[in-house]
């Protein structure tokens, strides 16, 4: 099945595994626009292919990514405060 180019940007999208390894989607290679996620490879694929360019669909398409990867982001923004502390002498690095 054909994946059709971002609609935001024009780049080529590519499958991509969500975190839970469950759940797939299309995403871009260039602006990381998320498509709706799918257990199915074939439905994912058909939630991009048939998205429309609208305003509500950027902001869905945002709020997916915000979604699965807000606890990569949450996980990063942990070690950097941990990093500062450490550098403040707050606390003694474990390492």
């Amino acid at each position: 099945m054909e994946i059709k180019s971002c609609p935001f940007c024009g780049g080529k999208a590519y499958l991509e595994d969500l975190h839970s390894q469950t759940f797939v989607a299309v995403q871009c290679n260039d602006c990381n626009a998320l498509g709706r996620a799918s257990e199915f490879v074939n439905k994912a694929i058909d939630f991009w292919n048939t998205r429309h360019n609208s305003h509500d669909n950027m902001i869905t398409a945002i709020a997916n990514f915000l979604e699965i990867n807000r606890h990569r982001l949450g996980n990063e923004l942990q070690r950097m405060q941990y990093e500062a502390m450490v550098e403040r002498g707050e606390i003694k690095n474990s390492n």
